[in-house]
């Protein structure tokens, strides 16, 4: 089996982060924990690390949590570090005499930022993040074009037989919207066995929507990072020990290493089902707990998340 891109990880200075280890990482890692405790700050510190703190990706991430502030002196322009001191540890005022350092990455080799010298030590890896609300329509079109005609087609089909065994075909086809988000865009149609006559995808249920980006995402990011906030979001939990099966086959055969998000106990229970069933032994639950300014990590392997599951042990 390939090696693991991060075999751990260590975060310092980032957002709630002010010290996180983690020693040991897994090909499919899934993140638990109460509201607030850093989930989503955990793949933030990801994409940054797997970008090599591209600026599109700082300015994004500032941007989805309504921390870009505007300088005072011309409202046209960023106040710089005004916005990104939201990205250090307690928010602190950022100068010349107050040089701070983020550190992002494996514990052996981590990725460090300043706002003086950028990233450093670090190397882009390619690496996909899914939000909350799923991928825009140029990201997925931009997907679909990089594996059409492939046999990575089929991983899309897979996935959405898994809540609809009856699809027949996926493509792409221009949306006949006059305005709005998909006007002059391509969205994904099916067709179902026994008919020639293709029907949109959001049409058939956004959990049919959530799974095809899941599998588009998952063909695209061979070699790198699979990033998904609330994996469970739009999913029924009866469909998820089959979804975690596909995520877990795919990153085997592709080489990708995937975070994903959840504070549903029926998304953990079928990433253990998963698990269990199919004797995968590269899955991992870590659950992230504050203690005052810190937050620890623990982590439960397929023994001790068998365990936790089947004792209903709580560790969201």
């Amino acid at each position: 089996m390939s090696q693991l891109l991060l075999p751990s990880l260590e975060i310092k200075g980032f957002r709630g982060f002010q010290h996180l280890r983690i020693e040991n990482l897994q090909r499919v890692n899934l993140i638990v924990g109460k509201n607030s405790v850093g989930k989503t700050s955990l793949l933030e510190a990801l994409w940054l690390y797997a970008s090599d703190w591209n600026k599109y990706v700082e300015s994004g991430i500032l941007r989805e949590r309504n921390e870009e502030r505007q300088a005072h002196y011309d409202p046209k322009e960023l106040d710089y570090n005004n916005s990104v001191r939201h990205l250090f540890f307690n928010r602190p005022t950022l100068s010349s005499n107050n040089p701070l350092e983020i550190s992002i990455g494996s514990v052996e080799s981590p990725m460090t930022f300043s706002i003086d010298t950028g990233a450093r030590n670090g190397t882009p890896r390619a690496h996909i993040i899914i939000p909350v609300g799923g991928l825009s329509p140029h990201e997925i079109e931009q997907a679909w074009d990089a594996i059409a005609l492939t046999e990575r087609q089929d991983y899309l089909l897979e996935a959405l037989r898994i809540i609809e065994p009856s699809i027949a075909d996926v493509n792409m086809i221009a949306s006949q919207a006059r305005g709005g988000t998909y006007a002059g865009r391509r969205v994904p149609f099916v067709r179902m066995n026994g008919t020639n006559i293709p029907v949109p995808l959001r049409s058939v249920g956004e959990g049919m929507m959530r799974m095809f980006v899941f599998a588009l995402a998952l063909a695209n990011a061979d070699n790198g990072f699979l990033l998904v906030d609330e994996i469970e979001s739009g999913i029924h939990y009866s469909v998820q020990p089959d979804m975690w099966q596909l995520i877990f086959r795919i990153a085997q055969q592709l080489n990708i290493q995937v975070f994903a998000t959840t504070h549903s106990w029926d998304c953990i229970e079928g990433f253990q089902n998963a698990v269990a069933k199919e004797g995968f032994d590269d899955g991992l639950v870590v659950r992230l707990e504050k203690h005052g300014d810190e937050v620890t990590s623990t982590l439960f392997d397929a023994r001790r998340l068998s365990i936790a599951t089947n004792e209903l042990i709580e560790i969201r």
